[in-house]
Protein backbone atom coordinates (compact mmCIF):
# COMPACT_ATOMS: atom_id res chain seq x y z
CA UNK A 1 0.00 0.00 0.00
CA UNK A 2 0.94 3.64 -0.46
CA UNK A 3 1.61 5.68 2.68
CA UNK A 4 -1.44 7.58 3.55
CA UNK A 5 -3.72 4.49 2.93
CA UNK A 6 -5.18 2.03 5.29
CA UNK A 7 -7.50 -1.20 5.26
CA UNK A 8 -9.72 -1.87 8.07
CA UNK A 9 -12.74 -5.22 7.88
CA UNK A 10 -15.53 -4.06 10.39
CA UNK A 11 -17.63 -7.14 11.48
CA UNK A 12 -20.83 -7.00 12.78
CA UNK A 13 -22.07 -10.02 15.74
CA UNK A 14 -19.35 -12.07 16.63
CA UNK A 15 -17.26 -11.43 20.09
CA UNK A 16 -13.41 -11.01 19.53
CA UNK A 17 -12.21 -13.82 20.93
CA UNK A 18 -14.43 -15.70 17.84
CA UNK A 19 -12.92 -13.52 15.74
CA UNK A 20 -9.20 -13.83 17.21
CA UNK A 21 -9.85 -17.28 16.81
CA UNK A 22 -10.80 -17.37 13.16
CA UNK A 23 -7.93 -14.43 12.11
CA UNK A 24 -5.68 -16.97 14.00
CA UNK A 25 -7.07 -19.96 11.92
CA UNK A 26 -6.65 -18.00 8.35
CA UNK A 27 -2.89 -17.22 9.77
CA UNK A 28 -2.50 -13.63 8.50
CA UNK A 29 -1.01 -10.24 10.67
CA UNK A 30 -3.72 -8.29 11.92
CA UNK A 31 -4.49 -5.82 14.62
CA UNK A 32 -8.51 -6.87 16.77
CA UNK A 33 -9.84 -4.29 18.42
CA UNK A 34 -12.16 -4.82 21.46
CA UNK A 35 -15.98 -5.77 20.80
CA UNK A 36 -18.28 -2.99 21.59
CA UNK A 37 -21.72 -3.02 21.12
CA UNK A 38 -21.54 -6.25 18.82
CA UNK A 39 -18.74 -4.66 16.63
CA UNK A 40 -15.41 -5.49 16.08
CA UNK A 41 -12.61 -4.01 13.73
CA UNK A 42 -9.63 -6.26 12.18
CA UNK A 43 -6.82 -4.08 11.02
CA UNK A 44 -4.71 -6.55 8.39
CA UNK A 45 -1.21 -5.57 7.72
CA UNK A 46 -0.78 -3.12 5.07
CA UNK A 47 2.02 -4.95 3.41
CA UNK A 48 0.56 -7.99 1.87
CA UNK A 49 -0.69 -7.77 -2.16
CA UNK A 50 -3.71 -5.80 -3.20
CA UNK A 51 -6.97 -7.87 -2.27
CA UNK A 52 -5.80 -9.49 0.60
CA UNK A 53 -7.68 -7.36 2.75
CA UNK A 54 -10.65 -8.73 0.67
CA UNK A 55 -9.89 -12.18 1.11
CA UNK A 56 -9.97 -11.72 4.54
CA UNK A 57 -13.10 -10.02 4.80
CA UNK A 58 -14.38 -12.57 2.53
CA UNK A 59 -13.30 -15.46 4.75
CA UNK A 60 -14.18 -13.54 8.23
CA UNK A 61 -17.71 -13.74 6.78
CA UNK A 62 -17.88 -16.37 5.74
CA UNK A 63 -16.29 -18.74 8.92
CA UNK A 64 -18.24 -16.49 11.42
CA UNK A 65 -21.47 -16.50 9.96
CA UNK A 66 -21.78 -12.45 9.87
CA UNK A 67 -21.50 -9.54 7.80
CA UNK A 68 -17.91 -7.26 6.94
CA UNK A 69 -17.55 -3.90 5.67
CA UNK A 70 -13.91 -4.55 3.91
CA UNK A 71 -12.96 -0.47 3.60
CA UNK A 72 -9.32 0.70 1.96
CA UNK A 73 -8.81 4.17 2.17
CA UNK A 74 -6.28 6.42 0.88
CA UNK A 75 -5.41 10.18 0.88
CA UNK A 76 -7.96 10.54 -1.66
CA UNK A 77 -10.41 8.20 -2.07
CA UNK A 78 -12.15 5.42 -0.12
CA UNK A 79 -12.89 1.96 -1.76
CA UNK A 80 -15.24 -0.55 -0.02
CA UNK A 81 -16.94 -3.65 -0.11
CA UNK A 82 -19.81 -5.78 2.01
CA UNK A 83 -19.97 -9.22 2.73
CA UNK A 84 -22.71 -10.87 3.97
CA UNK A 85 -22.19 -14.96 5.74
CA UNK A 86 -19.56 -14.89 2.74
CA UNK A 87 -21.72 -13.82 0.06
CA UNK A 88 -20.67 -10.29 -1.75
CA UNK A 89 -23.07 -8.08 -0.43
CA UNK A 90 -22.09 -4.98 -2.70
CA UNK A 91 -18.99 -2.35 -3.34
CA UNK A 92 -18.58 0.98 -3.63
CA UNK A 93 -15.40 2.37 -5.47
CA UNK A 94 -13.89 5.95 -6.53
CA UNK A 95 -14.71 7.97 -9.87
CA UNK A 96 -12.72 7.32 -12.87
CA UNK A 97 -9.93 10.24 -12.08
CA UNK A 98 -10.33 10.83 -8.77
CA UNK A 99 -6.20 10.60 -8.55
CA UNK A 100 -5.82 12.94 -10.82
CA UNK A 101 -8.11 15.76 -9.46
CA UNK A 102 -11.53 14.37 -11.53
CA UNK A 103 -14.52 15.26 -9.85
CA UNK A 104 -17.25 12.66 -10.61
CA UNK A 105 -19.04 11.36 -7.92
CA UNK A 106 -18.09 8.31 -6.65
CA UNK A 107 -20.20 4.76 -8.02
CA UNK A 108 -21.51 1.88 -6.49
CA UNK A 109 -22.57 1.15 -2.68
CA UNK A 110 -25.83 0.26 -1.89
CA UNK A 111 -26.78 2.65 1.06
CA UNK A 112 -30.07 0.81 2.64
CA UNK A 113 -27.95 -2.59 2.24
CA UNK A 114 -24.96 -1.86 4.25
CA UNK A 115 -27.00 -0.08 6.66
CA UNK A 116 -29.36 -3.47 7.58
CA UNK A 117 -26.00 -5.47 7.33
CA UNK A 118 -24.60 -3.38 9.72
CA UNK A 119 -27.76 -2.91 12.05
CA UNK A 120 -28.05 0.62 11.40
CA UNK A 121 -30.71 2.69 12.66
CA UNK A 122 -33.34 2.81 10.40
CA UNK A 123 -32.82 6.72 9.07
CA UNK A 124 -29.31 6.15 8.63
CA UNK A 125 -29.35 5.53 4.90
CA UNK A 126 -31.04 8.66 3.96
CA UNK A 127 -27.84 10.79 5.90
CA UNK A 128 -25.33 7.59 4.27
CA UNK A 129 -26.72 7.44 1.02
CA UNK A 130 -25.10 11.18 -0.04
CA UNK A 131 -22.11 10.60 1.83
CA UNK A 132 -21.84 8.20 -0.77
CA UNK A 133 -21.99 9.71 -3.47
CA UNK A 134 -20.22 13.06 -2.92
CA UNK A 135 -18.09 14.46 -4.91
CA UNK A 136 -14.51 15.23 -3.83
CA UNK A 137 -15.10 18.72 -4.01
CA UNK A 138 -18.98 18.45 -3.46
CA UNK A 139 -20.07 21.60 -1.42
CA UNK A 140 -21.79 19.97 1.24
CA UNK A 141 -19.37 17.19 2.29
CA UNK A 142 -16.18 17.60 0.35
CA UNK A 143 -14.77 14.48 1.61
CA UNK A 144 -10.76 15.60 0.34
CA UNK A 145 -9.65 12.49 2.24
CA UNK A 146 -10.88 8.82 2.22
CA UNK A 147 -10.43 8.67 5.84
CA UNK A 148 -12.51 11.24 6.30
CA UNK A 149 -15.25 10.12 4.37
CA UNK A 150 -15.05 6.60 6.27
CA UNK A 151 -15.04 8.40 9.54
CA UNK A 152 -18.36 10.28 8.92
CA UNK A 153 -19.61 6.96 7.14
CA UNK A 154 -19.08 5.24 10.39
CA UNK A 155 -20.82 8.01 12.62
CA UNK A 156 -23.41 8.12 10.43
CA UNK A 157 -24.09 4.19 10.75
CA UNK A 158 -24.62 5.01 14.33
CA UNK A 159 -21.71 2.40 14.90
CA UNK A 160 -20.24 2.18 18.24
CA UNK A 161 -17.02 4.67 19.56
CA UNK A 162 -14.28 2.52 17.95
CA UNK A 163 -11.40 3.79 15.54
CA UNK A 164 -12.67 3.10 11.99
CA UNK A 165 -10.18 5.63 10.09
CA UNK A 166 -6.93 4.34 10.86
CA UNK A 167 -5.06 1.44 9.41
CA UNK A 168 -2.21 -1.33 10.97
CA UNK A 169 0.59 0.29 10.25
CA UNK A 170 -0.48 3.71 12.50
CA UNK A 171 -1.56 0.91 15.40
CA UNK A 172 1.61 -0.84 14.83
CA UNK A 173 3.59 2.85 15.60
CA UNK A 174 1.38 3.29 18.99
CA UNK A 175 -1.10 5.86 17.18
CA UNK A 176 -4.79 5.93 17.18
CA UNK A 177 -6.85 8.31 15.52
CA UNK A 178 -10.10 9.43 17.34
CA UNK A 179 -10.21 10.89 21.50
CA UNK A 180 -11.83 8.12 23.06
CA UNK A 181 -11.78 4.84 21.22
CA UNK A 182 -9.68 2.08 22.66
CA UNK A 183 -6.09 2.65 22.89
CA UNK A 184 -3.13 0.58 21.30
CA UNK A 185 -2.43 -1.14 24.51
CA UNK A 186 -5.81 -3.18 24.04
CA UNK A 187 -5.59 -4.01 20.84
CA UNK A 188 -5.07 -7.71 20.33
CA UNK A 189 -1.68 -8.01 17.82
CA UNK A 190 -1.66 -11.05 15.68
CA UNK A 191 1.96 -12.11 13.79
CA UNK A 192 1.59 -15.88 12.99
CA UNK A 193 4.84 -17.24 12.29
CA UNK A 194 4.96 -18.38 9.05
CA UNK A 195 2.07 -16.52 7.65
CA UNK A 196 -0.17 -18.30 4.99
CA UNK A 197 1.40 -17.03 2.00
CA UNK A 198 -1.07 -15.19 -0.44
CA UNK A 199 -0.40 -13.87 -3.62
CA UNK A 200 -2.99 -11.74 -6.14
CA UNK A 201 -3.85 -13.06 -10.08
CA UNK A 202 -6.33 -12.07 -12.21
CA UNK A 203 -7.95 -14.09 -15.34
CA UNK A 204 -7.92 -12.39 -18.51
CA UNK A 205 -8.18 -13.38 -22.24
CA UNK A 206 -5.41 -11.24 -23.91
CA UNK A 207 -5.65 -9.84 -27.57
CA UNK A 208 -3.58 -11.65 -29.87
CA UNK A 209 -1.19 -8.59 -30.50
CA UNK A 210 -1.02 -7.36 -26.26
CA UNK A 211 2.16 -8.46 -24.65
CA UNK A 212 2.25 -8.54 -21.04
CA UNK A 213 3.62 -5.52 -19.97
CA UNK A 214 1.17 -3.55 -22.10
CA UNK A 215 -1.14 -5.78 -19.75
CA UNK A 216 -0.02 -4.85 -16.67
CA UNK A 217 -0.21 -1.70 -17.21
CA UNK A 218 -3.50 -1.97 -18.57
CA UNK A 219 -4.91 -3.87 -14.48
CA UNK A 220 -2.91 -2.15 -12.29
CA UNK A 221 -1.43 1.62 -13.92
CA UNK A 222 -4.22 3.94 -12.48
CA UNK A 223 -7.12 1.48 -11.27
CA UNK A 224 -8.96 4.81 -10.47
CA UNK A 225 -8.60 6.36 -13.58
CA UNK A 226 -9.78 5.48 -17.55
CA UNK A 227 -7.39 2.83 -18.79
CA UNK A 228 -7.51 3.08 -22.50
CA UNK A 229 -8.32 0.82 -25.13
CA UNK A 230 -8.95 -2.63 -23.93
CA UNK A 231 -6.17 -5.14 -24.01
CA UNK A 232 -8.18 -8.31 -23.48
CA UNK A 233 -11.04 -9.76 -24.78
CA UNK A 234 -14.13 -10.41 -22.29
CA UNK A 235 -14.28 -13.11 -20.27
CA UNK A 236 -18.07 -13.22 -19.57
CA UNK A 237 -20.83 -12.89 -17.06
CA UNK A 238 -20.49 -13.75 -13.45
CA UNK A 239 -23.23 -16.33 -13.91
CA UNK A 240 -21.12 -17.47 -17.14
CA UNK A 241 -18.00 -17.41 -15.47
CA UNK A 242 -18.75 -19.19 -12.39
CA UNK A 243 -20.12 -22.07 -14.70
CA UNK A 244 -16.89 -22.44 -16.77
CA UNK A 245 -15.01 -22.63 -13.78
CA UNK A 246 -16.83 -25.26 -11.66
CA UNK A 247 -17.17 -27.18 -15.19
CA UNK A 248 -13.37 -27.02 -14.98
CA UNK A 249 -12.44 -27.51 -11.03
CA UNK A 250 -15.22 -30.02 -9.64
CA UNK A 251 -13.96 -29.66 -6.46
CA UNK A 252 -15.08 -25.65 -6.33
CA UNK A 253 -17.20 -24.28 -3.42
CA UNK A 254 -20.27 -22.17 -5.00
CA UNK A 255 -22.28 -22.32 -2.19
CA UNK A 256 -21.28 -18.24 -2.47
CA UNK A 257 -21.92 -17.33 -6.22
CA UNK A 258 -19.89 -13.79 -6.12
CA UNK A 259 -16.87 -15.51 -3.88
CA UNK A 260 -16.05 -18.86 -5.10
CA UNK A 261 -13.12 -20.74 -3.15
CA UNK A 262 -11.84 -24.00 -4.11
CA UNK A 263 -9.40 -26.08 -1.76
CA UNK A 264 -6.38 -28.64 -2.25
CA UNK A 265 -3.72 -29.88 -0.48
CA UNK A 266 -2.33 -27.22 2.03
CA UNK A 267 -3.95 -24.36 -0.82
CA UNK A 268 -6.93 -22.66 -1.89
CA UNK A 269 -7.90 -20.64 -4.77
CA UNK A 270 -10.53 -17.79 -4.65
CA UNK A 271 -12.57 -16.29 -7.26
CA UNK A 272 -13.84 -12.24 -6.99
CA UNK A 273 -16.25 -12.64 -9.16
CA UNK A 274 -18.27 -9.76 -7.45
CA UNK A 275 -21.77 -8.35 -7.75
CA UNK A 276 -23.86 -7.73 -10.60
CA UNK A 277 -24.36 -9.22 -14.33
CA UNK A 278 -22.24 -7.26 -16.29
CA UNK A 279 -19.37 -8.47 -18.84
CA UNK A 280 -16.42 -8.91 -16.33
CA UNK A 281 -12.71 -8.37 -18.73
CA UNK A 282 -10.30 -9.39 -15.91
CA UNK A 283 -11.34 -11.57 -12.82
CA UNK A 284 -9.44 -11.35 -9.56
CA UNK A 285 -7.98 -14.54 -7.77
CA UNK A 286 -6.46 -14.63 -4.37
CA UNK A 287 -4.21 -17.37 -3.75
CA UNK A 288 -3.64 -19.15 -0.17
CA UNK A 289 -0.84 -21.33 -0.03
CA UNK A 290 1.47 -23.28 2.43
CA UNK A 291 4.62 -22.98 0.81
CA UNK A 292 4.96 -26.46 -0.32
CA UNK A 293 1.44 -26.21 -1.97
CA UNK A 294 2.42 -23.45 -4.34
CA UNK A 295 3.20 -24.92 -7.14
CA UNK A 296 0.05 -27.08 -7.00
CA UNK A 297 -2.12 -24.19 -6.89
CA UNK A 298 -0.45 -22.24 -10.08
CA UNK A 299 -1.11 -25.78 -11.50
CA UNK A 300 -4.82 -25.64 -10.62
CA UNK A 301 -5.01 -22.01 -12.29
CA UNK A 302 -2.93 -23.57 -15.83
CA UNK A 303 -5.64 -26.23 -15.82
CA UNK A 304 -8.01 -23.76 -15.74
CA UNK A 305 -6.82 -22.12 -18.28
CA UNK A 306 -6.47 -25.17 -20.37
CA UNK A 307 -10.04 -25.83 -20.04
CA UNK A 308 -11.53 -22.45 -20.35
CA UNK A 309 -9.03 -20.20 -23.24
CA UNK A 310 -8.11 -17.80 -20.31
CA UNK A 311 -4.58 -17.18 -18.91
CA UNK A 312 -3.17 -15.94 -15.22
CA UNK A 313 -1.87 -13.20 -15.42
CA UNK A 314 0.98 -13.04 -11.81
CA UNK A 315 1.82 -9.45 -11.30
CA UNK A 316 4.24 -10.11 -8.62
CA UNK A 317 6.42 -11.47 -11.54
CA UNK A 318 5.30 -9.77 -14.38
CA UNK A 319 3.96 -13.06 -16.42
CA UNK A 320 1.27 -15.32 -17.63
CA UNK A 321 0.39 -18.78 -16.15
CA UNK A 322 -0.49 -20.36 -19.33
CA UNK A 323 -1.09 -23.42 -20.27
CA UNK A 324 1.49 -25.68 -22.06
Amino acid sequence: MQNGEYSSITLRGPAQEAVLTAVRELRQAAFVSPTRDGVTVVYPEDETPEGAALWLAARLSRKLGCAAWQVTASEETLTWALFEAGGWGGTHAPPPGARTGGELPPAGGDAQRLCRALRAPEDAAAEVAPMLRAAPLDEDFGFLHGGERHAEIADALGLPLLDYATGFRALDHGHTAAPGTPPVGEMTLLRPVPPLALLRFDLVRPLSDVDTEDLLEWLYGDATGTRGEPMGNPLGTPDTLRDAIVAALPEVDATHPTWLTTSGDGFALDFALGPGDTARDHVTVLLSAEPRAAAAARERLVALGRATGWAALDPQRGALLTPS
